[in-house]
């Protein structure tokens, strides 16, 4: 077996990183009774790739077959080497939501309007904060601010009106001079919390824009 070989290229390290050498060996363990188990083959893999150990985490992977779980763990493999052409044929036929992430990652610097179309993909399959702040920050990168709020009030949505996200697309609605969703997004958040003197502010710069009155925010913010 391709994997026995490359657990005696990996023993080496077991002195230097107990944790993880402790992780190899339950899954060595295990894979002594099912050799040929493709989910203990990419658990081992993902070890060793994390480690470094890229050579004998492509031979444990030479058993693991062609299931979604072992072209996911080859994709994260060939970005690890820097293969992006690679990482992206193995992701191909994927669509789950880790591995449009891996896609959005590897596009961000290549195509970043094809990342962004990669984010909508990993995001609609798992909304995530972290994410979608992300995506709208590569919006704003190439000059899309648009996208960046559209991409917002979808994350808004999807996560139950999230503070941080609400937060994001009222700076960037002031930034872009789209004071009526700045307006909209401060009233949310002081529907929370109607005593957050931060948030009065931005209230208020959003109805300066507007060429309302912003001096009622103000004075309740001090």
């Amino acid at each position: 077996m391709r994997w026995i070989l490359a657990l005696l290229l990996t023993l080496g390290l077991a002195h230097a990183d107990a944790p993880w050498a402790d992780r190899l060996a339950r899954v060595d363990a295990q894979l002594l009774a099912r050799p040929d188990d493709p989910d203990l083959l990419v658990a081992r893999a993902s070890l060793l790739r994390q480690a470094g150990q890229w050579d004998a985490a492509t031979s444990t992977l030479e058993n693991a077959g062609e299931g979604a779980p072992a072209r996911l763990e080859r994709g994260r493999l060939h970005a690890d080497r820097g293969d992006v052409d690679a990482a992206l044929a193995e992701l191909r036929p994927l669509d789950s939501a880790a591995a449009w992430t891996l896609r959005a990652q590897l596009l961000e610097g290549r195509d970043p309007a094809a990342s962004l179309l990669a984010w909508d993909g990993a995001l609609a399959r798992r909304p995530d904060p972290d994410g979608h702040l992300h995506r709208a920050r590569l919006a704003l990168h190439i000059h899309r601010p648009d996208e960046a709020l559209a991409g917002l009030a979808r994350g808004i949505d999807a996560l139950d009106g999230a503070v941080v996200l609400r937060l994001e697309r009222l700076q960037i609605a002031l930034d872009a001079d789209r004071p009526v969703i700045a307006l909209e997004e401060a009233d949310a958040l002081l529907a929370l919390d109607p005593r957050r003197p931060g948030w009065r502010l931005l209230r208020a710069q959003a109805l300066e824009a507007l060429h309302l009155d912003p001096q009622p925010d103000r004075q309740a913010a001090l």
